[in-house]
């Protein structure tokens, strides 16, 4: 987390480039969060969970698809997942 504009973003694909060529993660998620937008956190976790086939019920949590994606994506192996554009972690936390 921290300020826009100072190259979080570049460090972060760069991480998961190299990791990702050296076989550490077999899975890469990259989510676009804007910290002050609740409805953004849940809207790339529905489309998350859609792109990786889950059903998804009107009822479900946050919480809930957080830990349905999550256990499908590490059903894969070892996975990074990258929250991009938080400013604060506590936001997201």
């Amino acid at each position: 987390s921290g300020e826009r504009g100072v190259g979080k973003t570049h460090i972060a694909i760069q991480f998961a480039h190299t990791h990702y060529e050296n076989s550490r993660f077999q899975s890469i998620v990259w989510l676009n969060i804007s910290d002050n937008n609740l409805e953004s956190l849940e809207s790339q976790w529905v489309y998350l969970c859609v792109g990786l086939g889950l059903e998804l019920t009107e009822d479900m949590q946050l919480a809930d698809m957080i830990r349905l994606a999550y256990e499908k994506i590490i059903s894969h192996g070892n996975a990074l997942v990258i929250f991009d554009g938080v400013e604060n972690y506590g936001s997201i936390e």
